[in-house]
């Protein structure tokens, strides 16, 4: 479960990092680049599709490291 969690957030800052280097850092409404990713204060725009990445690896990440807590707890509650 740990390697997931790791595994989840490696590619979430991947995903993150590849945006910066290839994103507009002003909104560009004829390409769709509209959606702010602000990164303790710098932004690039995203388009839509981008966006939803971003979202699905932030979500992917929750999920895993949620899953990666609970199986702790229940593994540390049933060691008692």
């Amino acid at each position: 479960m740990a390697a997931l969690t790791i595994l989840s957030l490696a590619i979430l800052v991947w995903l993150s990092a590849h945006y910066f280097s290839i994103c507009p850092r002003v909104p560009d409404l004829q390409t769709g680049h509209v959606f702010p990713l602000d990164n303790h204060g710098a932004i690039v725009y995203l388009t839509k599709s981008e966006n939803f990445k971003m979202l699905a690896a932030k979500g992917l990440f929750l999920a895993t490291w949620l899953a990666f807590v609970a199986f702790t707890a229940v593994s540390w509650g049933l060691k008692k």
